[in-house]
């Protein structure tokens, strides 16, 4: 749950005068479709703009979050439809800021991003696109550097588990991991 709360950043609050009437005329073009717009469609427009309020979502995400609540498979589709075209919802833009939160503030290795994405409902193929210039060198060392004050007490080999865990529960690779330990030997040899 934390993770919501802390994610908000990444999404500026929206109320509903920032969501343009032009994405309603989007799901309904014709005047024949009025009664079908105001029974179904307009109720879970109202509560996608609602979801958006509170953080960024993805397709996956508001599609499973609408249908949970109850509306049909026409009107979900007709809503998320509307909200691509208007750019209100955007799996590509979630992406790389999902991908910075999760370096910047979870310190999560590539791996553990590339989780956090397909968890948060991002295609595989946008994923791979975000996460195609990813660095976890400078993470894992701020991490190790962070863990090296509470096992300092510890022998050399279990200190260096206990970082190789971390490191490794957070989604960083073994060769990364393998490299930061070998800098923290290499200054302490020196």
């Amino acid at each position: 749950m934390r993770e919501h709360a802390s994610a908000s950043h990444l999404v500026r609050k929206r109320s509903k005068k920032d969501f343009p009437a032009q994405s309603i005329s989007a799901v309904s073009p014709s005047p024949r479709i009025g009664r079908e717009f105001s029974t179904r469609i307009e109720p879970a427009l109202n509560h996608a703009y609602k979801l958006l309020s509170y953080r960024g979502r993805s397709e996956k995400e508001l599609r499973q979050r609408l249908i949970l609540k109850g509306f049909d498979e026409h009107a979900v589709d007709s809503v998320i439809t509307a909200l691509t075209a208007n750019g209100f919802l955007d799996d590509r833009k979630l992406a790389f800021a999902l991908k910075r939160y999760a370096a910047e503030s979870k310190h999560l290795g590539i791996w553990g991003t590339k989780n956090f994405l397909r968890d948060r409902g991002i295609p595989k193929e946008i994923i791979e696109e975000a996460m195609h210039d990813v660095d976890e060198t400078e993470g894992a060392w701020k991490i190790a550097q962070k863990m090296m004050r509470s096992v300092s007490s510890l022998t050399a080999g279990k200190s260096a588990r206990k970082i190789y865990g971390a490191l490794y529960r957070r989604g960083y690779s073994p060769e990364t991991i393998r490299k930061t330990l070998y800098k923290f030997t290499l200054r302490e040899d020196m």
